[in-house]
């Protein structure tokens, strides 16, 4: 089996395929608050789960668990871990995953009219 290395995505990129994306109303929120953390080319994502959950009006365990999602559909990337002792968040990275469309339905620009 040959695999696609998964793909950095600028975050307009990224929050075209987002908003068209089927990944239910707490997660979308979720992905578009990240995308407000992240460089214009889609790096450098330190938002933590308590500041996501504060800012989208989830509790703690639904905004870990729409990161999981998010990680688990191929959306965002894990770069590096926090030191949670010193209060460091995590570092993420927004993705298009070569098998995306596996977890999600994303209609295309047209589909939408």
């Amino acid at each position: 089996m040959v695999t696609t290395p998964d793909v950095g995505a600028s975050v307009n990129e990224w929050v075209n395929v987002v908003r068209r994306g089927r990944l239910g109303p707490t997660v979308k929120l979720v992905a578009l608050t990240i995308a407000t953390y992240a460089n214009s080319d889609g790096t450098k994502i330190f938002p933590g789960i308590a500041r996501l959950a504060v800012q989208c009006e989830v509790d703690y365990r639904t905004a870990r668990r729409a990161l999981a999602a998010l990680r688990s559909m191929g959306l965002i990337e894990l770069v590096k871990r926090g030191a949670r002792k010193l209060g460091k968040s995590d570092e993420y990275r927004l993705i298009l995953s070569a098998s995306l469309l596996e977890h999600c339905e994303i209609p295309t620009p047209d589909a939408e009219s």
